[in-house]
């Protein structure tokens, strides 16, 4: 029978405000009942902070867990939430995430975005990365003004087009180009002009013109 009777045990618990007197793994708290230790329980995701009021739950046995955080004594201090190691935060329609001054996306490993579009809209956007990779079918990029500072831009293409009204290109160094058949046209002047001018055929040189001046 006294074995039934302790399986049968109640254990009582009250709760009572209190004031953190030091925050940690394990808090203190100032409670009407005196200094007493306690826990963040799982479901109180503000992390308590020295100052706070607080409500807590104490066992008859002694274990204490801090519920909520009541009141914040600076109004203006920052606050924690913290969730557990792995956390989904899941909304039947939408989630928005929304600051008055910034937001910042901080991840020790990986950040990844998955979804059916994705769509940014800023004032200035800036990218700062030491490798950079972009896979996709299509791009596509309406620009008003393009500048593009680079050590080195290696390109592997099947097929390049351009439509440009006017371009403009200095080579400080070496212009090489090689093409298995190449083909320039202009509708009015073509000028070729260098120091030395060079034009090797291994089988046919062939110039036409109505008028052709030499010298």
């Amino acid at each position: 029978m006294e074995s039934v009777a302790k399986k049968l045990e109640v254990r009582v618990v009250h709760q009572e405000f209190a004031e953190v007197l030091s925050a940690g793994e394990v808090l203190e708290l100032a409670a009407s009942t005196g200094r007493i230790h306690a826990r963040r329980a799982a479901s109180c995701l503000l992390v308590p902070e020295v100052g706070d009021r607080v409500l807590c739950a104490i066992e008859s046995r002694g274990d204490a867990f801090v519920l909520a955080v009541l009141e914040r004594k600076e109004a203006t201090s920052r606050a924690t939430v913290a969730l557990p190691e792995r956390t989904v935060v899941r909304a039947a329609e939408r989630l928005s995430l929304a600051a008055n001054e910034g937001v910042d996306i901080v991840g020790g490993g990986e950040v990844k975005i998955s979804s059916a579009a994705v769509e940014v809209t800023s004032l200035r956007t800036r990218l700062a990365s030491r490798a950079l990779e972009v896979v996709g079918d299509a791009v596509g990029a309406e620009l008003g003004r393009v500048k593009v500072v680079a050590k080195s831009i290696d390109g592997m293409m099947e097929r390049l087009s351009q439509r440009i009204k006017r371009s403009f290109r200095v080579v400080e160094e070496t212009d090489q180009v090689k093409a298995h058949h190449l083909d320039y046209a202009a509708e009015t002047v073509a000028h070729f002009r260098g120091e030395h001018t060079v034009v090797t055929a291994k089988d046919l040189v062939k110039v036409n013109g109505e008028q052709i001046h030499v010298g």
